[in-house]
């Protein structure tokens, strides 16, 4: 199961509230400025008393905005983990502590790393009341990033002095892998006549043969009919039927230039969409890579998720001709496996891999059979 969301509860009532002036607060401040001018110039009580008005204003726009904020409860809960360019549901609960004073026109924004800024409007917030939201994340890059601060702001009461709080955050979201239907039956040929058998003191999940009783053998698996016809025991042994185990082995070498690199990213979605393909028609599914340790085969709903946090944190491994790719693909030869390499690479005669074909532009997948 995937780990639990994440919530994040703040109480800082006397946290430092920033705060700047609007376009509106600097056009009122310059009338003002006008205004001085004139009063001095002519000495009439009116204009003294207009620009007494306008600096008023401006004082109580900012003593009334930096109270706006002051008691405020902010709630967070966030998922640990999305796709690439899927929402991720943010939930916000703001919560006013005050008996008796309402908080009015608050605007809450979302940032951090790889992520677009989310923003969410509260018009009113009566007293010792919550006010709900729900806000949608959009990481545009796959690996681990973090949900850096979240901005309350509000330019109450007449919008001439915006005022700042600033909540810092700490939670990191793993982003997956964008996942896209792909096909497997063209990866799947010559897979089902391949057999192996497990050892006797495994448990099989098909029957494989009947052979001669040896020692240390569970004495359940012994077929008695056949044993009293031949004189002898007789057990029967199980194997794993054909053979439905795959592994990924992604190129993550090479990787030069930002073409390369865009290449990679795309290679990396494309195996990962073939390796939960894999997965949800009961394979057990491995991953390997040229420069970085990979995942033994499993199957089922927390290998799927063992995948795509394997495929989530995997960065290119270096500037390699191909060499250690070949080496980690020979290693892999020696497991009963069907071995699905996916390059990023356009020309892959020097990857010396035994044979190609075109699988998405900026990919290519080699089947070892």
């Amino acid at each position: 199961m995937p780990p639990r969301g994440y919530s994040g509860r703040f109480r800082k009532f006397f946290q430092k509230i920033s705060g700047k002036w609007t376009r509106t607060g600097l056009v009122i401040g310059l009338i003002s400025l006008l205004l001085l001018l004139s009063a001095w110039n002519t000495g009439e009580n009116l204009l003294y008393i207009i620009l007494g008005g306008t600096l008023g204003l401006l004082i109580l726009s900012s003593v009334l905005g930096r109270i706006n904020l002051s008691g405020l409860d902010l709630i967070i809960e966030v998922s640990p983990a999305v796709h690439r360019g899927d929402p991720l549901p943010a939930h916000l609960e703001l919560r006013s502590k005050r008996r008796l004073l309402s908080v009015f026109s608050v605007r809450v924004v979302l940032e951090g790393n790889a992520v677009s800024p989310a923003v969410a409007h509260v018009l009113r917030i009566p007293p010792r009341s919550r006010a709900l939201m729900n806000v949608d994340l959009f990481f545009n890059r796959r690996g681990e990033h973090r949900l850096t601060g979240c901005r309350l702001r509000s330019a109450f009461p007449f919008g001439f002095y915006e005022r700042e709080k600033y909540f810092p955050l700490d939670h990191t979201v793993l982003v997956y892998p964008k996942i896209y239907p792909v096909s497997t039956t063209p990866y799947e040929r010559g897979m089902n006549s391949q057999i192996r058998a497990r050892r006797s003191d495994e448990e099989g999940d098909e029957y494989f043969c009947l052979r001669e009783y040896q020692p240390g053998d569970d004495i359940r698996r012994i077929v008695w009919r056949v044993s009293a016809r031949l004189g002898t025991f007789v057990v029967r042994e199980m194997g794993l039927g054909t053979l439905k185990t795959v592994v990924i082995l992604l190129d993550d070498t090479g990787v030069q230039t930002p073409e390369d690199a865009e290449r990679f990213e795309a290679s990396v979605e494309f195996a990962a969409s073939l390796a939960v393909a894999f997965i949800r028609k009961q394979y057990e599914v491995g991953t390997a890579a040229g420069g970085n340790p990979g995942i033994a085969p499993a199957r089922g709903s927390l290998q799927e998720h063992r995948v795509l946090e394997w495929f989530a944190r995997i960065e290119p491994s270096g500037s390699d001709d191909g060499t250690m790719l070949a080496e980690r693909a020979a290693k892999l030869r020696a497991e009963p496996a069907r071995i699905l390499c996916v390059s990023h690479r356009k020309n892959l005669d020097a990857l010396d891999l035994p044979s190609t074909c075109p699988v998405i532009p900026s990919g290519e997948v080699a089947v070892y059979d």
